[in-house]
């Protein structure tokens, strides 16, 4: 008997207790959470211009022209000059020396022998003159062209002497191309050939009312870059493996 009602006890107890904090519950007072300030660091926002550095490494090296010696150019130069004086100053004896032979010739003073070697040594002195100004022409000419100078501006692609090195005449010391122009061979098809509106049998340059005009267009830098142009010249051959 005690086996049954025990647990029947035991359970009626826990009951009354469940129903006994059901009916009582704990009421939990709601509160904030404290806030706490963040110290911050703030500045005003502006659009302005900066630049950006771009660090690299290199070896620091002089800046070389290419020159040739000129010490031999020079010496040319130094006798040309001197010849040049010394023809000056006979040209300059021998046309007085023709005036004065003339101013004689009309007093009767000297013979007509006389006044005809005057007039002669005139003419070799002035001649004599003009081939040493030629000499010294020559010679500036020669001293000048130990500076090598590209005819246009250029940027140079390669060299083919070193520093100190000698060369031949006719010898190749370096390849330059232009930089104020460039040419683009670009291949088209034949069917795109009709797009530009061109003659029959046009081939090799192109004049420039009939050239049409071409856009280019490239990346560098991550940019997009335009250049405009025209077509100048027309090649006279078909790739036969594209027809272009």
């Amino acid at each position: 008997m005690k086996r049954v009602i025990l647990p029947i006890a035991i359970l009626a107890g826990a009951i009354a207790l469940a129903a006994l904090l059901i009916s009582t519950p704990t009421r939990i007072e709601e509160a904030s959470p404290d806030v706490i300030p963040v110290t911050v660091r703030v500045m005003e926002a502006r659009r302005d211009s900066t630049g950006l550095t771009v660090h690299s490494q290199g070896k620091v090296q002089a800046a070389q022209h290419v020159t040739l010696s000129a010490g031999d150019y020079e010496t040319a130069m130094a006798r040309a000059q001197a010849g040049l004086q010394q023809a000056q100053a006979e040209a300059d004896h021998a046309q007085a020396e023709l005036q004065r032979i003339r101013n004689l010739a009309e007093q009767r003073l000297v013979s007509q022998a006389e006044l005809q070697n005057a007039q002669r040594g005139d003419a070799v002195a002035q001649a004599r003159l003009a081939d040493a100004q030629a000499s010294v022409r020559q010679a500036q000419l020669d001293l000048d062209r130990t500076q090598l100078r590209a005819p246009f501006n250029a940027l140079v692609q390669a060299k083919d002497v070193e520093l100190g090195q000698f060369i031949n005449r006719a010898q190749s010391v370096a390849v330059l191309y232009g930089s104020d122009t460039v040419e683009v061979r670009v291949p088209l098809a034949i069917r795109q050939l009709g797009y530009l509106d061109l003659p029959l049998g046009q081939r090799g340059e192109l004049p420039p009312e009939v050239a049409p005009a071409v856009m280019l267009t490239g990346m560098y830098g991550g940019r997009q870059h335009k250049s405009h142009g025209a077509l100048v010249r027309v090649e006279a051959a078909i790739d036969e493996t594209s027809n272009s």
